[in-house]
């Protein structure tokens, strides 16, 4: 996963035959810290994680920021 994916909202997509296909949401952040219920992924089941765009963006802020700060020395007077 990136850092923008939406770890709450992913789903997965599975196919039951005569071209239906069954769509299960999953919130990984309960499964994985609060032990909810998890599926088995099985052969050909499709797994979309949407993305926040505005995460990225602000992920390039920070980094550009702290990009800025490091290139800056701070220099402490001797008495």
């Amino acid at each position: 996963f990136g850092y923008a994916a939406k770890v709450r909202e992913v789903e997965v997509i599975r196919e039951i035959g005569a071209g239906k296909k069954a769509y299960v949401a999953l919130n990984l952040e309960d499964i994985a810290l609060k032990g909810a219920d998890d599926i088995r992924v099985r052969d050909g089941d499709l797994i979309r994680v949407p993305t926040q765009s505005g995460r990225h963006i602000e992920r390039q802020i920070v980094e550009g920021i702290n990009a800025i700060f490091r290139g800056v020395g701070v220099q402490g007077r001797m008495n």
